[in-house]
């Protein structure tokens, strides 16, 4: 896409994003098939664990995916009517130490074990937020 001079390169940078976003907005299920296949295809007593050069590239794959739909989402939303208390998908609300803490919260355990299925506190440690994680 050549440069935006002026309003109408914008509006037709703003439909082509929206373009984009809506052709690519089945990517997850396809991916999703496909790893079905894949593990359906996978030589008896072979696990996904130890496919790490797959858990890599899907890892890279959705972040990538994530920050590239969170930027055409942001710019498509700029050029819709405001929404109060939004600035484009953004809510002026979001609290991201809010976000933060309601994603750990589940996580936050009381005793260093107590999400796993262990007799040895060895097993497992605490790091300083209280969460669980083998070591």
């Amino acid at each position: 896409f050549p440069a935006v001079k002026d309003a109408s390169d914008d509006v037709a940078f703003t439909d082509l994003l929206q373009d984009i976003h809506h052709r690519h907005r089945n990517v997850v299920p396809t991916m999703a098939m496909g790893i079905a296949a894949l593990k359906r295809d996978l030589p008896s007593g072979m696990s996904m664990d130890r496919l790490y050069d797959v858990h890599e590239f899907l890892d890279s794959f959705y972040m990538s995916r994530i920050g590239i739909r969170m930027l055409i989402g942001q710019h498509i939303e700029l050029h819709r009517p405001p929404r109060e208390n939004y600035i484009g998908m953004i809510s002026t609300n979001c609290s991201p130490v809010q976000v933060a803490e309601d994603a750990i919260l589940p996580w936050q355990v009381d005793s260093p074990c107590e999400l796993q299925d262990v007799n040895n506190a060895q097993d497992c440690c605490t790091v300083r937020l209280g969460l669980c994680f083998n070591k």
